[in-house]
């Protein structure tokens, strides 16, 4: 299971965009509260980044433009910062 659909089986999640190129996925979700989380992956390294109620033009940029500058974003937070614990511990 994935992420994604642990996210969307769990909260009841909407994906509403999807993309990916050969080193990098992106996925926006809205909650049933109507809450956007703006998820990204890196292939083979540096793990997820998370941007919680992402502006309209980063949505956009997520749809259709730099994928490498959304992600070194200053507003996108690793997921493990976000959630308080460190991938380390395990």
């Amino acid at each position: 299971m994935t992420l994604v659909e642990l996210l969307t089986e769990l909260t009841g999640a909407e994906i509403v965009l999807r993309r990916e190129d050969e080193m990098l996925a992106v996925v926006v979700l809205v909650t049933s509260a109507g809450r956007q989380v703006l998820a990204m992956e890196r292939t083979y390294r540096d793990g997820i980044h998370v941007l919680l109620d992402p502006k309209e033009e980063e949505i956009e940029t997520a749809r259709n433009g730099d994928l490498w500058g959304l992600w070194n974003s200053g507003r996108m937070e690793y997921l493990s910062a976000l959630a308080g614990w460190s991938l380390n511990m395990f």
